[in-house]
């Protein structure tokens, strides 16, 4: 047998791993390595993004037709003669306009500042306010009602003054309902407030109107008035401030000197005093001791609700009226915020007395 024929198998693989050209290493072949970051934001990150962005601006431009759609469409349901429908759409205008009111630092046109749907709220406002009948517009006087005072209120919302002031200064008039001239009223006070430390109220018509109203019988009326006048600055405000200080209603004065001091002035100083001294004293101070079953039910809602409210603001028109105070007057409601803070059961009234008290004595 030849050398050849005597090879074992094991002797063959043997030869064959043996080959001259020598084994095949790991490092001649093609490396794997993972994908890099800028590749995967290549091919993932960066498509995703376009296509975000595509759906966003066709949502964006989506959102904003439905949007004008269906505001467009709430006034004309707000006319309808369907009464669910009117309300459906007076709940959702209304939702609107208080969502829009409360975005801050928004750009481009509000819809507070829409000058179609301030036209088309307005005309359908006058219109209702000149239905004398209910039946000449199928509704139920109740209904008519409803609708002439949510519009009234509504239009405190938007600020298409030349649009709107007008149409609330027409309803502030006696032949109206007396709901619907409150709301159109506080609607006033709500734009006015808006407009505060923006721009100047301009509109004689309106400020006229609270100062007719401002003699009015009827005492919320009055009060009402008072307290817008005090966010119109202006020597006719004042001047009609002024005369209501000496008010029958104690609302009606106590309204007017919060709207003096909120201009600055002093005038309304010795209704803060019969404000303090009557909470000081015996008769409407809230203790802790029982009261007596003769105590009426207006009663115990004035010293529950009314009370504190009067005494919170006093005491804050007071404070923000330091740096105009002489050393005697500031005696004298030193002494009155004394008595309050040591023996009046409300605690946020205590607190506010006691800062009063320090700002009196010189404290920050």
């Amino acid at each position: 047998m030849s050398p050849s024929d005597s090879t074992s198998p094991d002797d063959q693989f043997a030869g064959f791993d043996s080959d001259p050209a020598g084994p095949v290493q790991d490092e001649e072949l093609p490396r794997v390595e993972p994908p890099s970051a800028g590749f995967i934001v290549q091919l993932f990150v960066v498509p995703a993004m376009i296509v975000l962005a595509v759906v966003g601006v066709w949502l964006l431009f989506g959102r904003l037709a439905a949007g004008e759609h269906d505001w467009r469409v709430l006034i004309r349901d707000l006319g309808s003669s369907g009464q669910h429908r009117q309300w459906r759409a007076a709940h959702g205008l209304a939702q609107m306009l208080r969502a829009d009111q409360q975005v801050a630092g928004v750009d481009g046109e509000r819809m507070s500042d829409n000058v179609e749907v301030a036209t088309q709220l307005t005309e359908l406002f006058i219109r209702r306010l000149n239905t004398r009948s209910a039946s000449g517009e199928g509704l139920e006087p109740d209904e008519l009602l409803k609708q002439q005072e949510f519009l009234a209120r509504t239009l405190g919302d938007l600020d298409v003054h030349d649009v709107i002031l007008p149409a609330l200064s027409e309803a502030m008039l006696p032949q109206y309902d007396r709901a619907v001239r409150k709301n159109a009223i506080q609607s006033t006070a709500r734009i006015a407030g808006r407009m505060a430390n923006r721009e100047a109220f301009d509109s004689p018509e309106v400020v006229n109107r609270l100062i007719d109203s401002s003699a009015d019988s009827d005492p919320l009326i009055r009060q009402l008035v008072a307290y817008t006048l005090g966010l119109i600055p202006g020597e006719l405000s004042r001047q009609t401030l002024g005369d209501l200080l000496n008010d029958a209603d104690q609302n009606t004065r106590w309204n007017a000197a919060i709207a003096l001091a909120r201009q600055d002035s002093t005038a309304g100083l010795d209704v803060f005093r019969e404000v303090l001294s009557a909470a000081a004293g015996s008769g409407d101070i809230v203790t802790k001791t029982e009261r007596g079953p003769q105590e009426s039910a207006e009663d115990r809602e004035f010293r529950r609700f009314r009370q504190p409210l009067m005494l919170g603001n006093t005491l804050k028109a007071i404070e923000d009226l330091l740096d105009q105070l002489n050393e005697q007057q500031k005696s004298e409601f030193r002494a009155l915020a004394s008595s309050v803070s040591q023996s009046y059961e409300n605690d946020e009234i205590q607190v506010r007395a006691t800062i009063l008290l320090r700002r009196l004595d010189g404290e920050p």
